[in-house]
């Protein structure tokens, strides 16, 4: 665990962060039996069932705390790794990776971004759709989900193993790329003081997942939250299929601009680029001190 401090519009936060926050029972369904004795007679036990329900194929709008570059954002985020904030800290570890288990702080999610070219498929879908495999397409191994749980509408995409390959974090990486953050209203030591960049900070506890990959060309970008359960015969390349489904938890869309096109500058010598040419007749030789970047 380590601590940071913020400053939001005057309010010092304290920031603690930590690996992962690992629920004590997973989800699923479960049953209390209670056994009586009264005056030395044994009673019938008494059963009581109940469910602990965490998503599985949708992230809700609700769960969302923020997202980073924001959704339809246009700028040079080449040196930002894109994020996701979640409201809810335990979410990333409250399912295991694989049938048999995860290792201790293992998430079952991840945040890949993909330019719009690399995705093959993109649709709705029924749980039960979702998880149809075909000799070109492997899906998430999650055995029996139920009746109740193959109507639930979910978003799925489909790339080529070469793309996962070269995109998505390997195995071992996965824990480094989630994290859980604790915020509250006090400053227990002088730890540095620095200013919010893109996030509205409050106080509660979030869990946060960075995508592995930096976007570096120009063009649009999608950030897929995608769920890992059942998918790690993806991370090995023996009998793969050509093309890997992933069930999109939750996506957003922004476009990287890089170069003399982003940032304040940029924009405000294309707006006045116009102007400038207007002011001088056919074949008129530019002045002196205009610079080159508006012509």
């Amino acid at each position: 665990m380590s601590q940071a401090a913020m400053s939001l519009v005057g309010t010092p936060l304290s920031v603690s962060f930590y690996d992962s926050y690992v629920p004590q029972i997973p989800p699923g369904e479960y049953t209390v039996r209670s056994l009586h004795t009264l005056d030395g007679k044994k009673l019938d036990p008494t059963d009581q069932t109940f469910t602990i329900a965490a998503p599985r194929f949708l992230v809700g709008q609700d769960l969302v705390e923020a997202v980073y570059p924001a959704q339809g954002a246009l700028g040079d985020y080449q040196l930002v790794a894109p994020h996701i904030t979640l409201s809810r800290e335990l979410l990333p570890w409250t399912r295991p990776l694989t049938v048999s288990g995860s290792e201790l702080g293992e998430p079952w999610m991840t945040l890949l971004l993909l330019r719009e070219e690399e995705i093959v498929r993109s649709a709705p879908a029924t749980a039960k759709e979702a998880l149809q495999a075909t000799a070109e397409v492997a899906v998430p191994a999650l055995g029996d989900i139920g009746t109740e749980a193959e109507t639930i509408a979910c978003q799925i995409i489909e790339i080529s193993a070469q793309t996962f390959d070269r995109i998505a974090p390997r195995r071992p990486e996965l824990p480094y790329l989630v994290h859980a953050r604790e915020v509250e209203e006090k400053l227990p030591h002088h730890l540095g003081l620095f200013r919010e960049d893109g996030e509205r900070m409050r106080t509660g506890k979030f869990a946060v997942a960075f995508t592995s990959r930096l976007p570096r060309l120009s063009g649009r970008y999608q950030a897929h939250l995608v769920s890992l359960e059942g998918c790690d015969s993806y991370f090995t390349a023996a009998g793969r299929p050509p093309r890997l489904r992933l069930i999109s938890l939750y996506s957003w869309s922004f476009e990287q601009v890089t170069g003399d096109r982003s940032g304040f500058t940029a924009r405000m010598r294309h707006l006045a680029a116009p102007a400038a040419r207007a002011r001088r007749g056919p074949g008129t030789a530019p002045c002196a001190a205009e610079p080159d970047a508006l012509r």
